[in-house]
């Protein structure tokens, strides 16, 4: 199971503008953009590489590609998502971040979700509280419910600025806090994993540029960091 939230997690790209005021500014509110990102254990081995495509964008919207691939380099997961921009906040398409084929058990099952948005405002400051998020979707193999999967996002917030070096380059970033409940239900058992994650976002890309996972106890379990923009 931590390995299917681990492997869910990196599928987090949050797309967030600290300063920015043009929407055009965003990484990926620009069509044909590509980003890169690899998720490592605490020991530094490969778990999984992200690759997030910016497939079309009309007025403030865009559709954002994701596909994760294993450490042998095998496809595990493929979703759109739809980015919104309007000026004051960017605003995920929570979709984005479904383990549709993260790990064995859901492999050839349909996630089901109704669209939810984490909201990121174009105006980032130190101390600033950032809107939690909430999201819930259902695994089904044909038309049998397997499993409720449910995540919330909470306790976000601003924790300062940064330096942050990565294969991409180094870049200034604010530093972003929060906590992770997450609950899968089968069967009418319930398993909750909780986890704290901190990531660090540039202002100039409007991404982040790295993050790492820890569970309740603080303890490291995974780190992402940016590869590549093309």
């Amino acid at each position: 199971m931590k390995k299917i939230i681990l492997i869910l997690f990196t599928c987090f790209a949050f797309f967030s503008s600290a300063l920015a005021q043009d929407c055009k500014n965003f990484i990926y509110m620009t069509s044909g953009k590509v980003v890169k990102y690899s998720s490592t254990n605490p020991k530094g081995k490969l778990m999984t590489k992200m690759v997030y495509s910016v497939k079309a964008k009309s007025g403030n919207k865009a559709t954002v590609s994701s596909q994760v691939f294993d450490d042998k380099g095998k496809e595990v997961s493929a979703a759109d998502a739809e980015m919104i921009c309007d000026g004051n906040s960017l605003k995920i398409d929570m979709r984005n971040f479904m383990p549709s084929a993260n790990a064995s058990q859901f492999k050839g099952m349909t996630a089901k979700a109704d669209a939810s948005y984490l909201n990121y405002p174009t105006k980032m400051q130190t101390g600033q509280d950032l809107p939690d998020g909430n999201f819930n979707m259902q695994m089904y193999n044909d038309s049998q419910k397997m499993a409720d999967i449910g995540f919330k996002i909470i306790n976000r917030k601003v924790e300062g600025t940064e330096s942050v070096t990565t294969p991409a380059g180094t870049y200034d970033c604010f530093k972003i806090s929060y906590s992770a409940e997450i609950k899968t239900t089968t069967f009418g058992i319930s398993i909750p994993i909780n986890m704290k994650i901190t990531e660090w976002y540039s202002a100039k890309l409007g991404l982040y540029v790295k993050s790492e996972a820890s569970n309740k106890n603080g303890k490291l379990m995974s780190t992402t960091t940016l590869d590549s923009i093309n």
